[in-house]
């Protein structure tokens, strides 16, 4: 603690987390993974429309990330991120008109249009 400006005892302890992940695989404990969160991707000029329909889906409880796309990574790049991330879906404002749908468990995708993302949403 010294070298933190304050003479006092050490107190505490460290986890470090690739032994405990090591431990629980090596023992075979199986970890819940939720599967729920969905990745909202989107252009600079397609923010607005993102961030209101993160907040929706926050208000309904939903777990979101929010991504702008970078013009380095392909939309395959971000789709195989998100199911290494375990993420339902994965929601792209290809447009100002339309949003494209990827369900990242089934390998599903759909286009539709964005004033009707919200229907879509309830119906899956």
């Amino acid at each position: 603690m010294e070298k933190f400006g304050k003479k006092a005892p050490y107190v505490g302890f460290a986890i470090y987390a690739d032994d405990l992940m090591s431990a629980i695989s090596r023992n075979k404990i199986p970890v819940e993974i939720d599967y729920s969160n969905v990745l909202v991707l989107y252009d600079y000029e397609q923010q607005k429309e993102a961030i209101n329909l993160a907040c929706q889906l926050r208000s309904k409880e939903q777990k979101v990330e929010l991504i702008r796309m970078s013009k380095r990574h392909d939309i395959q790049e971000y789709v195989k991120y998100g199911k290494n991330m375990h993420f339902s879906k994965l929601i792209y404002f290809e447009d100002a008109e339309h949003v494209r749908v990827f369900s990242l468990s089934d390998d599903m995708t759909k286009t539709v249009l964005t004033k009707e993302l919200g229907e879509y949403l309830c119906v899956i």
